[in-house]
């Protein structure tokens, strides 16, 4: 069955000629809407929706997990809060995706919307759905980030405590590598004890890259609940910081120990198990690429222990 769901990250990425119709599209003479299906009793007359006045372009592509193909229908950002406000109404529905007045598909919306919908759909529908549409230059992923601040800021002024949002915005900032817009926001999250692991472990390399040492290595030694993968990147980000103050022998025992964490990652029945879904699902690229990130970690890691010991 079709899904329908929401993506926060606003950068389009094209295959080379993998399928005939990925690309980005204009609607051109067509229209698009999105609107629930009308349920048995439901009374009759117009029907919100989102149409076409709404949408700044489609995206056809394939999704680099799941390998399926998708339609993502990116929304203009000034129809943001009318998106968001109207899909949040639409939760748990089936949503009616028309084009030029039939319906398309026909997803269950699982969150509300805000800058895209995706569905994934067979290459036939694919090839029908793009039928019409008019091949486009995409806005730059520059131009989509400065909008999605500016409604993010927004989101902000209206509630403070829109937790949410804080952490869409305070990574924003920190992709940009702009820490000091990221870390207050982090803060934000950490005081008011909604912070998941991730957010711990991006303030404190927030703080490591302002240099502010002691601030990154009490945030890596908080206790908190960790996987695997966080562990070791606990572990070497917190021996980066012994280095960094100089602090050898404790910089040398904590990247010991994330070589062994490591190399336990690598060895565990869930990552075997996530690697053999990956190559199930036709990506055995993405299977040795994941195996040679962490053979290379190691390396990384015993070169600095070596260099450590000198």
């Amino acid at each position: 069955m079709p899904r329908l769901y929401l993506l926060a990250i606003l950068i389009l990425t094209f295959s080379s000629a993998a399928f005939a119709q990925e690309g980005y599209y204009h609607l051109g003479n067509e229209t698009v809407e999105l609107r629930p299906l009308p349920q048995a009793n439901a009374p009759k007359g117009p029907q919100a929706m989102i149409s076409s006045k709404d949408i700044e372009g489609i995206a056809i592509q394939q999704n680099p997990y799941t390998h399926e193909l998708e339609a993502r229908i990116l929304f203009k950002a000034s129809s943001w809060p009318t998106v968001h406000d109207l899909s949040s109404t639409w939760k748990g529905k089936d949503i009616a995706i028309l084009k030029s007045g039939k319906v398309f598909a026909a997803p269950k919306l699982m969150d509300p919307l805000v800058a895209e919908a995706r569905v994934s759909l067979t290459p036939e529908d694919i090839k029908k759905f793009a039928q019409g549409f008019v091949p486009a230059t995409p806005l730059s992923a520059e131009v989509l980030n400065d909008q999605w601040t500016s409604y993010l800021k927004q989101n902000l002024q209206k509630d403070p405590k829109d937790y949410p949002s804080i952490e869409h915005l305070a990574y924003l900032y920190y992709r940009k590598q702009d820490f000091t817009q990221a870390i207050p926001l982090f803060e934000q999250l950490i005081q008011a004890n909604v912070a998941k692991t991730n957010v711990v472990i991006d303030l404190g390399i927030s703080y490591l890259q302002q240099k502010n040492y002691s601030k990154a290595e009490e945030l890596f030694k908080r206790p908190m609940k960790k996987s695997a993968a966080e562990e070791w990147a606990i572990s070497s980000s917190l021996a980066e910081v012994y280095k960094l103050e100089g602090k050898n022998d404790l910089a040398i025992a904590e990247f010991q120990r994330s070589v062994t964490l490591i190399k336990a990652f690598k060895n565990s029945a869930q990552y075997q198990a996530d690697l053999e879904t990956m190559k199930k699902l036709g990506n055995p690229q993405m299977a040795t690429r994941s195996d040679a990130e962490l053979d290379n970690a190691i390396k990384r890691i015993e070169g600095e222990i070596q260099s450590l010991k000198k």
